[in-house]
């Protein structure tokens, strides 16, 4: 949906404002300088978005660059004969659903450089899929598929004839309309990346569009919310003989990741030397349009698999859990499920834990006992900023929760770092004259 006026172009997209949809339109005016403007279609957005999109691609093929110190009108277009004729408007639906491809990987596609760019991300997909772990793949291809693709295939663009304006015009629709955070952006620009090198080592295209494309800059992360010792203390008492105990002190104590804690087996606990390893993770994709569990017995990376000393709490409460699963194994007989033996977290009829019910169980939780609402995640922040509090420095924060290296902790947590700060500043001191006075 874009149009070549002289060496620029002109493309769009619809946006909802106040239910009713509007065209905006972007162009370069006749200095080379980029201009947005928008107009309104007097269309409700219900069962009129096919209809918006074609007076959006009739405006775009009638649009002139308005000439110096022209004003731009784009009612003109809309209001026109020609744009009234050219535009044969459906009568809007209402009341049925409408069926979207769950999957546009499984048809076959022959390769060519004037191939649909969406059409390419399919094969990129298909090329990278053994290359990565099947969670990343899968993330990677729910974005693709629900998001990146669908705007691409809706403008028509070939790969051969994506440009760097058509980019910069998915990531303006992608903050403007959609309202994506500039991460968010970054990572579907990444995956457009990544996409557009496997097109030049296929030797479809001579250079990618998205090396010119200006991205949004990246937003520092710098930790959850977290709790304090008081209500961390006062969380523990509200989870004491809940199913999620056992999670919530790990989270806290350990820093460990929900997929770390379903991740954990009965081989990973050395009750004789008192030690707890994490090695496995337990984590959920999407795949081929279907939610799955993915078990891997390999971290994410060699700084993630590290060793805790079981402290004589946690391991009176798992030797009480291996008892009780015991029990439990007893009792349902046949129905008890053989496959999560090796799990630490199962429940009554041996199930493993789901890594989505530890969120939605604490999240119920906390709201049930009046519990100030925090992510199950911000438990390991929280870990993370009681240990800075007392006085632990960034390395050992680093090892204590398995970053890869210690730009990722100093990104995060660099701001709490205070006492590391405080005691520089007091050993400096003797370089000083004992008076300055």
């Amino acid at each position: 949906m874009n149009k070549k006026t002289g060496k620029k172009e002109v493309s769009g997209y619809i946006k909802e404002i106040n239910g009713i949809w509007h065209i905006v339109i972007v162009y370069y005016d006749v200095q080379g300088k980029r201009k947005f403007s928008s107009v309104s279609t007097k269309l409700k957005v219900k069962g009129n978005k096919r209809n918006a999109a074609k007076l959006m691609e009739n405006l775009i093929d009638l649009f002139e660059t308005p000439n110096e110190g022209e004003k731009l009108n784009l009612k003109k277009y809309l209001n026109s004969d020609l744009g009234k004729n050219k535009v044969k408007l459906e009568k809007a639906k209402t009341g049925k659903k409408v069926k979207h491809k769950k999957d546009e990987q499984n048809k076959f596609i022959p390769i060519t450089s004037d191939m649909l760019f969406a059409d390419f991300l399919f094969i990129w997909l298909r090329a990278v899929k053994n290359s990565i772990a099947l969670n990343t793949y899968g993330t990677y291809y729910m974005t693709v598929n629900s998001k990146i693709a669908p705007y691409f295939r809706e403008r028509n663009i070939k790969l051969n004839e994506l440009s760097t304006i058509d980019l910069q015009n998915y990531y303006a629709y992608e903050e403007e309309v959609e309202r994506l955070s500039p991460n968010t952006i970054l990572k579907r620009h990444n995956n457009i990346n990544q996409a557009l090198k496997y097109a030049i080592d296929l030797e479809l295209i001579e250079k990618k569009p998205a090396d010119r494309v200006i991205k949004p800059k990246k937003v520092k992360f710098t930790g959850g919310s977290s709790y304090s010792q008081e209500e961390l203390t006062e969380l523990f008492k509200i989870f004491k003989g809940d199913p999620l105990e056992i999670a919530v002190y790990f989270a806290a104590y350990y820093g460990l990741r929900r997929e770390e804690i379903v991740g954990i087996k009965w081989k990973n606990i050395d009750f004789e030397n008192h030690t707890l390893t994490i090695r496995s993770v337990v984590t959920n994709g999407l795949i081929n349009g279907k939610v799955i569990e993915i078990e891997r017995d390999n971290p994410k990376n060699i700084s993630s698999e590290r060793t805790f000393p079981l402290v004589k709490l946690f391991e009176d409460l798992l030797i009480k859990m291996k008892a009780d699963q015991e029990k439990n194994k007893r009792i349902a007989g046949r129905s008890y499920n053989p496959r999560y033996l090796d799990y630490i977290y199962v429940d009554k009829l041996g199930n493993r834990i789901k890594p989505g019910y530890i969120t939605q169980h604490f999240n119920q939780h906390l709201k049930k006992h009046g519990a100030r609402h925090i992510r199950f995640h911000d438990l390991r922040h929280t870990c993370a900023t009681l240990m800075l509090a007392k006085g632990e420095n960034l390395v050992k924060v680093q090892k204590w929760l398995g970053h890869s290296n210690i730009s990722t902790t100093a990104n995060i947590y660099s701001h709490l770092d205070f006492q590391s700060k405080v005691d520089s500043a007091n050993n400096l001191l003797n370089i000083m004259p004992d008076s300055l006075i």
